[in-house]
């Protein structure tokens, strides 16, 4: 019988050892505060991470996790003795499948969106920098799943932080009342005020499917890319009731199609007209104006079939309130016989004069995405990266200065940018390599980076991305 009990003993001194040792430690390392004239973003539970001075905020495994530079450990964002992580009485706990997004230290405090699918709503919370005095801020209603109504989610959504305001984007789904009706998928892009909790509609939900973009983001401004199509795509019912009156009789490939009513589409996707509106949203005044729009330009192969719309522009970051921006020629790498990027353009675009001044051209190159926004491509602030082709599959890594208005040369490898930068502090960078299975995510000095001093990479493999 004494035996028994010091088996029992021992299996469970075991088991509550190698649970332990399964779960990340509580909190008792100190996140430190970021400056609140910069812009953060927020960390999701689909591989977007929240980089700081002391270490990474991330979601992951229904919890919010902070990975500590010093000492190369994940930390549950909870202070509380012998909490087990596990339910809601944890500060670093969430429930449900993409039930959080949006961690991110800003102002000396932690913010995050947190689904409550038992409110059918999202609670946007305030935590202290140890995780405790939770309380929220806003209430995000989700709508209704019923027929005939609409339901909102922020699954997948990027967020940013600025200004005491974070900048988000709502999906909207109606769900169709009769056979007759479609489902439509539509977004919307809001903003929440960090200190009065006001939900700020930066444009209005529409019935109309239209895609938002976050595409910018600075202390006082954002900008937003809406597109959708100039006409609404007909439900099956309509279209074949037009299709019986004739009104597609001109249009041999949807009358000879075993299936007309997809031949429509296939017709709808490659002809009719895509527009855009570029949005900006005066973060001060909660207003917003219409910064430019048009019509896309559809990108056709030689059997007339759209293989890609396209922007006039492209908005790849904002320094001292002017707008970058870069126009791109394709066509055929020749020793490489695939489309790419051979020539690109860039410009700054001074909002309150409206003029743009082409500041950077670059031959069989282009500027690659890199920084810690991912709505940015500029990096310390100052400079964007960019890459010139040479022979036998190799380039040379360059960065542009806009203070100096000098290209500086960085290193030279492979083409395929293998030193990608995914964060940034005041004094590091964080950048991944990648191979078939993973990222592998490294931190380095800047000056090392800027040298392509690699070997100087200290590895954060806690961080890595498995595909």
């Amino acid at each position: 019988m004494r035996k028994q009990k010091i088996i029992i003993i021992f299996l469970y001194t075991i088991t509550f050892f190698l649970y332990s040792c399964s779960e990340p430690d509580n909190l008792s390392v100190k996140i430190s505060e970021t400056p609140s004239d910069i812009v953060v973003q927020g960390a999701n539970d689909f591989g977007t991470f929240s980089a700081g001075e002391s270490g990474i905020l991330h979601i992951e495994d229904n919890h919010f996790l902070f990975f500590d530079y010093e000492s190369k450990k994940d930390y549950v964002v909870c202070s509380r003795a012998n909490c087990r992580h596990n339910d809601s009485s944890c500060s670093g706990w969430y429930d449900g499948y993409h039930g959080a997004l949006g961690l991110a230290e800003y102002g000396g405090k932690l913010y995050c969106f947190v689904k409550r699918q038992e409110k059918n709503l999202y609670e946007f919370i305030q935590m202290d920098l140890d995780g405790n005095n939770r309380k929220v801020i806003a209430k995000i209603d989700c709508g209704d799943s019923l027929p005939g109504n609409w339901e909102a989610n922020l699954d997948l959504s990027y967020t940013y932080y600025t200004n005491y305001k974070v900048i988000t984007v709502l999906n909207w789904l109606y769900n169709p009342k009769e056979n007759s009706e479609e489902i439509i998928q539509t977004q919307q892009c809001i903003s929440v005020d960090l200190l009065s909790g006001e939900i700020i509609e930066i444009m209005e939900r529409t019935e109309e499917p239209v895609q938002c973009t976050i595409e910018a983001v600075s202390k006082d401004y954002s900008i937003i890319k809406v597109t959708g199509y100039a006409e609404q795509r007909f439900t099956e019912d309509e279209f074949f009731t037009r299709y019986e009156q004739g009104e597609f009789a001109d249009y041999v490939q949807i009358m000879k199609a075993e299936n007309p009513y997809e031949a429509y589409c296939d017709w709808y996707f490659d002809e009719v007209t895509c527009w855009y509106k570029y949005l900006i949203f005066d973060i001060d005044k909660k207003e917003t104006d219409i910064l430019q729009m048009g019509d896309l330009k559809k990108v056709k192969d030689e059997n007339g079939k759209t293989t890609a719309i396209k922007p006039p522009f492209y908005i790849i970051g904002v320094y001292k309130n002017d707008l970058v921006i870069e126009k791109l020629e394709e066509g055929v790498i020749e020793d490489e016989e695939y489309p790419g990027i051979i020539k690109e353009q860039v410009y700054r675009w001074d909002l309150q004069k409206n003029t743009k001044e082409k500041i950077l051209h670059i031959d069989d190159g282009y500027v690659f995405d890199a920084g810690g926004l991912d709505c940015s491509s500029i990096v310390d602030h100052n400079k964007i990266l960019f890459l010139r082709r040479k022979p036998n599959g190799k380039a040379v890594y360059y960065y542009y200065c806009f203070e100096t208005e000098q290209e500086v040369q960085m290193y030279e490898t492979v083409r395929n940018v293998p030193y990608r930068i995914v964060g940034e502090m005041k004094n590091c960078f964080i950048y991944y390599t990648a191979d078939e299975t993973k990222k592998s995510m490294y931190m380095l000095d800047k000056d090392y980076y800027y040298k392509g001093n690699f070997e100087k990479s200290i590895r954060i493999e806690t961080m890595d991305e498995y595909f």
